[in-house]
């Protein structure tokens, strides 16, 4: 969640500026730990309009004991050099709030790699793009062996039966390169994920949306189910006006109105017993 909170800061930066890439290029280093904090405490006079615009939407959003950090920190800033808080530097001040130990940093970004599973066939593309997404979040990637991520990728990929015959074919291969291994079975897993896809798109376009609506039904065509009775729509079935037009209906289809008349009578003989009651008579 904080990965990707991260990445909506630096679009919603870059969207907000003329700056286009250079603006991009200047948020990315709030992120460098090459650069100190007092460094971020000032800002260029070039960036000063991106940079109030940062200190303003972190004012506006932050609650509980970062808006504290905010106001203790404005506070600071204002007594010691009069002057307002860089909103790069409060931007970098919470990173550092959800930033863990530079030693144990790339202990846990393994961690969370390790915990990417393939739960089956039909979850693969969910797979592949939370594998990428931690990979593309390691603070230092070049320093996962190749091996050590082909490994790991392998054996996720196992149990699958869909790639059941690549993993044959990747056991049998003489080719000894893990990175070059490791790109032939990513793009052996993007090839099923599009027939899947294309599958699904094909099944869909099959169906057409719906069943398609009925056609009416042709002249002189009797309501089976007002010959036995259970028709719903009675005296409003258009089968059954037109099958009594044309003299078509018999036996029940005639009980059934008879019947129909008769609790039409019934039900005329209490209303007025009901009018008349109330009436006082």
């Amino acid at each position: 969640m904080f990965k990707h909170w991260k990445d909506n800061v630096r679009a919603n930066v870059a969207a907000c500026s003329k700056g286009g890439k250079k603006a991009y290029s200047w948020i990315l280093r709030v992120e460098t730990n090459d650069i100190t904090d007092d460094a971020m405490r000032v800002c260029k006079r070039k960036w000063e309009p991106l940079d109030a615009k940062i200190r303003s939407a972190l004012l506006q959003v932050a609650t509980g004991e970062i808006r504290t950090m905010f106001e203790l920190l404005t506070e600071e800033e204002h007594v010691q050099h009069r002057r307002q808080i860089s909103g790069a530097y409060m931007l970098r001040m919470v990173y550092r709030r959800f930033q863990t130990k530079n030693s144990l940093s790339q202990f846990y970004d393994y961690a969370d790699l390790a915990k990417v599973t393939l739960r089956g066939d039909a979850f693969l593309e969910a797979f592949l793009q939370e594998w990428r997404l931690k990979l593309n979040g390691l603070e230092r990637p070049e320093v996962l062996p190749p091996a050590a991520r082909l490994e790991m990728f392998v054996r996720q990929l196992r149990g699958s039966p869909l790639l059941k015959y690549d993993m044959e074919v990747y056991k049998r291969q003489d080719d000894l390169d893990p990175h070059r291994a490791y790109e032939t079975l990513v793009r052996n897993v993007e090839r099923i994920i599009r027939e899947q896809r294309t599958l699904k798109v094909q099944s869909q376009l099959g169906q057409g949306g719906g069943a398609p609506p009925a056609l009416p039904a042709q002249a002189g065509t009797v309501c089976r189910y007002y010959t036995q009775g259970t028709c719903q729509k009675a005296e409003r079935c258009e089968m059954v006006r037109r099958c009594r037009q044309e003299g078509l209906c018999e036996g029940r289809a005639g009980w059934h109105g008879r019947t129909e008349g008769r609790w039409q009578g019934r039900r005329q003989a209490r209303w007025r017993l009901w009018r008349w009651r109330r009436q006082g008579r």
